[in-house]
């Protein structure tokens, strides 16, 4: 995909393909909150702001595209009801999600110039100084989901609890990790497929 990874939104707002996915989730959302399904409600609305604000910045489409689908997924998920009858789902998208959001979290970083791109590494092993970065941030978004599920059960802001306990929270981190390494070498394939590093590769 030739993109530019960080492309400036057009200056004419053209509605699209893109908008259209978050308002969907922004109405499901909406909709979730009239039939009392708080977390529903929360992860539909969550997800709506967050591609909206991507789309607003200018974040490279595939990426929200990828975010999007592994937002459906999940949001599948909840309402079929794979959190219980499906063994390992929730691991599953505890190791998927970190590694497109890690992907995410950097593009919007390099975005507003709090990370180099990945043609700005200098030092002696770039490769390594983006894999490692991208694997932080997969670790660190893991980390902070797990505070908003600790926050969540403590206030009883859900329905019902979400962490069961200290063997699925380490788990959940487990599978973080896992997904954190995988986010590594991919954003190496992404932006160093050939010898020189690309901006222009996704």
């Amino acid at each position: 995909m030739n993109d530019n990874l960080l492309k400036l939104a057009p200056t004419k707002y053209r509605p699209g393909l893109i908008d259209l996915i978050w308002v969907a989730f922004m109405a499901y959302g909406l909709l979730m909150g009239l039939a009392d399904q708080p977390k529903s409600f929360f992860y539909g609305l969550a997800f709506g702001l967050i591609i909206a604000l991507l789309r607003r910045w200018g974040i490279n489409r595939p990426l929200i595209l990828w975010l999007a689908a592994m937002s459906v997924f999940q949001l599948v998920g909840e309402a079929a009801g794979w959190y219980q009858f499906v063994p390992n789902f929730d691991k599953v998208v505890h190791t998927l999600f970190p590694i497109i959001g890690s992907l995410v979290a950097y593009a919007v970083l390099v975005r507003f110039g709090l990370l180099p791109r990945p043609t700005s590494f200098n030092d002696r092993h770039p490769r390594f100084t983006l894999a490692l970065t991208v694997f932080l941030l997969a670790v660190a978004g893991g980390a902070l989901w797990e505070i908003i599920e600790f926050s969540g059960d403590q206030s009883h802001l859900f329905s019902g609890p979400i962490q069961l306990g200290n063997f699925d929270t380490m788990t959940d981190i487990i599978a973080t990790f896992v997904g954190g390494v995988i986010s590594g070498p991919l954003a190496i394939r992404i932006w160093y497929k050939h010898k020189e590093p690309s901006t222009r590769r996704l």
